[in-house]
């Protein structure tokens, strides 16, 4: 289940319409690693945060994705 706030900048992801409930997190694949989202990012921030438990295999592989997002980010934001 994706989580419902960024860790990064705290907004809300989900909003609701037509009595359903949606959320706008981005899932982002890395064809070729895993067939679907590999790990979750903010589209206000764009902050990049793991999908994945600690310890899981996907979470292992996602590290330098998300380590290499986040370090754009930081740059583009100074």
């Amino acid at each position: 289940m994706a989580p419902s706030r960024c860790p990064a900048c705290d907004v809300d992801y989900l909003y609701g319409h037509e009595g359903r409930t949606y959320s706008r997190i981005l899932y982002v694949e890395q064809p070729g690693r895993y067939d679907g989202g590999l790990y979750f990012t903010c589209p206000d921030c764009g902050y990049a945060f793991h999908r994945w438990p600690e310890g899981h295999r996907l979470h292992r592989i996602a590290q330098p994705f998300i380590d290499r997002c986040n370090a754009d980010r930081a740059i583009t934001t100074e």
